[in-house]
């Protein structure tokens, strides 16, 4: 996987981000598989679109997973 390619992009926003919005789903769903399947949702479906070049992902996956949860 080499720097700049869609999955190695996912892989650095998922490092970055993952264990947080872990967390918030969590918070909303209060069940450890319900939040993981979000978080999976989210990265599979930000793959899938190849929307990686954000200008704010962290804002982005947020309210992506937040919008999964609901």
């Amino acid at each position: 996987m080499a720097p700049g390619e869609p999955e190695h992009e996912a892989a650095r926003l998922y490092d970055s981000f993952g264990a947080s919005l872990y967390r918030y789903a969590l918070m909303m769903l209060a069940s450890r598989e319900a939040a993981e399947d979000v978080i999976q949702q989210v990265f599979v479906a930000l793959l899938q679109q190849r929307r990686l070049r954000l200008d704010d992902p962290e804002r982005y996956l947020r309210r992506a997973v937040r919008n999964a949860c609901y």
